[in-house]
């Protein structure tokens, strides 16, 4: 693949590749990720039949640049730079904390068609470093309240219980699932509990 760049907003480079023709779509990697290491690219060349897929090696990983000092929202930029160096027009898939850092750039006003976030490694209420609380719910709630239609892969209770629709795909976990088996609100799910799914809600929230 041919490595291209997009600039950040403070300068740095961003390295990034495409393959496949069709909607440009832009994957967010996690932490410890970056083209040569991590699933993107097996992502990407199971979704190049119908996207541009658009990988990057976030700021200070691969052929990236690492301008100081750090902060989130230069991230937030860096992902801006890659979609608007990809035509300014593109859906974003993010996963593992690159999920996180996706939610956090559409609340930011990052433009995207639309996002799916995978595993986010976040739930709720945690705190700051320097002790103060950040939400992550209200995120997902603001970006709801803008207009946004959200998915969001998850499995713990706190964030299924917070949607306001929910798919639940079993019966069972992994290679014992793969069947659409609950599709509805929070509450039927646990007055129902008719799926795996299910019954861990309703013990989750003491129903």
């Amino acid at each position: 693949m041919t490595t291209e760049y997009a600039t950040s907003a403070d300068g740095t480079r961003i390295a990034f590749e495409r393959s496949g023709a069709g909607p440009v779509l832009v994957l967010v990697d996690g932490a410890f990720c970056y083209r040569e290491f991590g699933p993107a690219r097996d992502v990407a060349t199971a979704m190049r039949d119908a996207f541009t897929v658009v990988i990057y090696d976030r700021r200070g990983r691969g052929e990236s640049g690492d301008t100081l000092p750090y902060a989130p929202e230069r991230e937030f930029e860096d992902l801006r730079a890659v979609i608007d160096a990809t035509g300014g027009d593109a859906f974003v898939m993010g996963q593992s904390s690159g999920a996180g850092l996706a939610y956090r750039a559409a609340a930011a006003g990052v433009p995207m068609r639309r996002l799916i976030g995978y595993e986010a490694p976040w739930v709720g209420l945690r705190k700051n470093r320097d002790g103060s609380t950040k939400n992550y719910h209200a995120d997902l709630d603001r970006l709801v309240d803008a207009g946004k239609t959200l998915i969001v892969i998850e499995h713990h209770q706190a964030v299924m219980a917070h949607a306001d629709w929910i798919i639940d795909i079993g019966p069972g976990a992994g290679q014992e699932g793969g069947e659409v088996v609950f599709t509805g609100t929070p509450a039927s799910l646990v007055e129902s509990a008719s799926t795996l799914t299910g019954q861990h809600l309703k013990e989750y929230v003491g129903a």
